[in-house]
């Protein structure tokens, strides 16, 4: 008998689009995480059975380890994306030790075929019911029972997109009275529900009056950058859907068939339109550079041998772009990391002209943008902790500083005709603004929120051509600690485990406590400032490490186990304190803000005497020391295109630090001694330092090869290069490996995003 292909799961008001990847629930698409969507397609798929945890953790884990939190935590988020809840059941029934069982009828849709009809999975319980009957017959095993669809029923419209529509077929396949009413009940509930969903989202921001947000992607791993085409009927997009990143165009107007451009596997990111449609910009993280390919496809070629982020000029004859190269698309992702300056160049491959020289004005030059007249670029000047937004005339050089944010701020989007741009102000949430300009390009008025944060973040918007509607990407993240343990000679000695996992935002930033027992770490949760918590490595507890302490962020263990060193504070009030573990109390070590300089990430040496840190002097990034007894200023070294994010060796006489040169990272080491600076790491295209070995003899870092990270090391003298895991895909990222005290394993942070594109119509 040939099997046929099962279209979709249908509930309710549920509907599971399998080819799609999707779930609506009352004809709206409903976001969820890979992992929640496949263990919903495994529980529906075997409706009134028992799915064992075993079962679960075999099928949406196979051969990742993870914890019983993990399995409890994806089916929690299940349960809220269809209003369940484990106390009172509707859909998903908790077995006791031993799974889950999902407890209503579903209703299969087939591939269509000369005698294809809908067939309904009715767990045991409700067969029985339905007959007449007091539940299974006798010899029954509780597994659901597959009943074909009536000819009435299967001959009706396939509008899934209608709940009503949905819940009257399975009415009518249940064949009982009581079942059609109830159902006719829930029907008319999802209705109401539905009217109540696109109301209220129609009005939820508190500043602009946007419209319903609509899911344009379906993919369960990442769809991003999104850009309109001139007439506004074709998206581009990069999706990795093959495993790297690729460029593509999807038709809105006629059905929504998407057409890959690009099929190189050089993680083509970032696609923009020509003023007449006809071409597309993008940058190709693996080849490098700026790229031209027709919309109809064929070969592309270079117009700059670096940069990213390209933007065509209103006569299409020239490209602007930001001179370094991408690092990620990560929700919490800067537009690039290290020095970058702005460059035009005509589209026939001229030499590129500097528009912008590196940090004047302070900060990474990111995200150009032309203005209508093609005289100007509007882009945003990127720091560490805040981001500026700028313009720039390209005839004279002047600059005119637009907005101070006084916050992250990214992709930052000029409206068509130059009279506002928007920007996605990262957090505690991650929510939209407007900024309204005058003709001149300055600002009209104070920010307004346009976009309340949900439970995705908001990254990578894309302004419509007609300057009604915006496109975003909706991003998840899952990001936590991990622990890769390590043999005698600093070879991993097995597979990383989960030690510490947070799904709404970030657990980060880990410090061994010098007896290697506890972890302190950095964990924000949705809708809070980050928070210290202490991880407990024999028992797998996690707990606050200081009550009542908001917005505490970085820590950093004492040699003697006594304190923990963190920062607190923003813009002129960041301050490094010390909470003694004993009591809780605490000190201020040193204020990070003394009026000329700001001090960044800072570190305090193993002798708690000095302090390490990254400052910016003359337009530049620099690492310094201080003496905290008596406050005085040491250069430890300016190299590059810029220094930062010192790491003292366990011996305090030298310390990492990142170098960075045409938008790439690698790793040097400074005597303090000698003044000798060496650099130690080679052969990855990023190389962002954190720790030492117990013995001084190695260093680890997150390293970045072919568009993916993993950890790696090295040692001191430069030699034995390591790569100590092998993730293989571009939608993660490993960041802050710290060497346990013992030797015996490194803790990391890592994190996985998945994203689709929406839309949003705008006032």
């Amino acid at each position: 008998m040939m099997s046929r292909e099962v279209l979709s799961y249908q509930f309710d008001d549920v509907v599971i689009d399998l080819r799609a990847g999707r779930v609506l629930r009352a004809g709206t698409a409903t976001p969820l995480e890979p992992k929640a969507y496949d263990l919903l397609v495994l529980l529906a798929s075997r409706s009134g059975e028992l799915v064992t945890r075993q079962e679960v953790l075999d099928r949406v884990w196979a051969g990742v380890y993870v914890t019983d939190n993990a399995v409890a935590r994806v089916i929690a988020q299940v349960r809220r994306v269809l209003g369940d809840s484990a106390r009172a059941s509707r859909y998903i029934e908790t077995v006791p030790t031993r799974g889950y069982r999902f407890i209503v009828p579903v209703t299969l849709r087939f591939a269509a075929t000369s005698s294809a009809s809908p067939a309904t999975l009715v767990p045991a319980a409700a067969t029985g019911a339905i007959a007449g009957q007091g539940g299974p017959g006798p010899g029954s095993t509780g597994a659901p029972q597959v009943r074909a669809a009536t000819s009435a029923a299967a001959a009706q419209p396939d509008d899934t997109r209608n709940p009503a529509y949905a819940l009257q077929v399975s009415a009518r396949q249940a064949g009982h009275p009581l079942w059609a009413a109830g159902l006719a009940l829930v029907a008319l509930m999802a209705i109401l529900l539905a009217w109540r969903s696109q109301t209220t989202s129609s009005r939820e921001s508190a500043g602009l009056r946007v419209g319903t947000r609509t899911q344009i992607t379906s993919s369960a791993v990442l769809d991003a950058f999104p850009a309109w085409s001139p007439d506004g009927r074709t998206l581009a997009y990069a999706s990795d859907r093959g495993g790297r990143f690729e460029i593509f165009i999807r038709d809105m107007t006629a059905g929504g068939d998407r057409i890959a451009l690009t099929a190189d596997r050089q993680h083509n990111v970032q696609p923009a339109w020509s003023p007449d449609g006809s071409r597309l910009a993008y940058h190709s993280s693996g080849r490098g550079g700026i790229w031209v390919i027709a919309r109809s496809g064929g070969t592309p070629f270079q117009i700059s041998r670096f940069g990213s982020r390209p933007s065509w000029s209103p006569d299409g004859t020239r490209v602007a772009f930001q001179g370094a190269p991408y690092t990620e698309p990560g929700a919490a992702a800067f537009e690039t990391f290290g020095p970058s300056s702005l460059w035009v160049v005509t589209v026939d491959g001229s030499e590129p002209r500097m528009a912008t020289r590196g940090w004047r004005p302070e900060g990474s030059h990111v995200r150009p943008t032309w203005f209508p007249d093609g005289q100007r670029l509007f882009f945003a000047s990127q720091r560490l902790d805040t981001t500026d937004l700028w313009t720039v005339d390209l005839a004279s050089g002047a600059l005119t500083r637009v907005l101070e944010a006084r916050a992250r701020a990214v992709d930052a989007t000029l409206t068509p005709d130059g009279r506002a741009v928007y920007y996605v102000r990262m957090g505690d949430h991650f929510d939209l603004w407007k900024l309204p300009l005058r003709e001149d390009g300055t600002a009209a008025a104070a920010p307004e929120l346009a976009l309340p944060p949900g439970e995705l973040d908001i990254r990578h918007v894309a302004m419509h051509p007609h300057g009604n509607q915006l496109a975003y990407v909706g991003m998840a993240t899952v990001a936590g600690l991990r622990s890769l343990p390590l043999r005698r000679d600093g070879i991993p000695a097995g597979p990383s485990v989960r030690i510490a996992e947070d799904a709404v935002r970030r657990a980060r930033r880990p410090s061994f406590s010098p007896d290697a027992r506890h972890v302190a770490f950095e964990r924000q949760v949705a809708g809070g400032p980050p928070g210290l918590w202490l991880l407990d490595l024999a028992q797998g507890s996690v707990r606050a490490l200081a009550v009542g302490l908001t917005d505490a962020r970085d820590p950093a263990w004492s040699r003697d186990g006594t304190r923990v060193y963190f920062e607190t504070g923003e813009d002129t009030d960041v301050v490094l304190q010390a909470m003694r573990v004993q009591d809780g109390g605490t000190e201020i070590v040193a204020r990070l803000a003394d009026g000329a300089h700001t001090l960044l990430r800072p570190r305090v040496s193993p002798d708690g005497t000095r302090l390490a840190y990254t400052r910016s002097s003359e337009g530049q990034l620099e690492v310094w020391v201080r003496a905290l007894a008596d406050g005085t200023d040491t250069r430890v070294a300016r190299l590059g295109d810029g220094v930062a994010f010192p790491a003292w060796s366990p011996d305090g006489q030298a310390v990492a630090v990142d170098v960075w040169r045409d938008g790439h990272a690698q790793v040097y080491v400074a005597d303090l001694a000698s003044g000798v600076i060496t650099q130690v790491s080679r052969e990855v295209d990023q190389a962002w330092v954190r720790s030492w070995s117990p013995d001084g003899t190695r260093l680890a870092f997150a390293g970045a090869t072919d568009g993916r990270w993993n950890v790696w090391s090295v040692r001191r003298d430069g030699t034995d290069l390591r790569q100590l895991t092998d993730y293989g895909d571009e939608h993660h990222y490993v960041r802050n490996p710290e060497w346990s005290p013992t030797g015996d394993r490194l803790v990391y942070e890592f994190a996985t995003f998945s994203g689709n594109i929406w839309a949003v119509p705008l006032p």
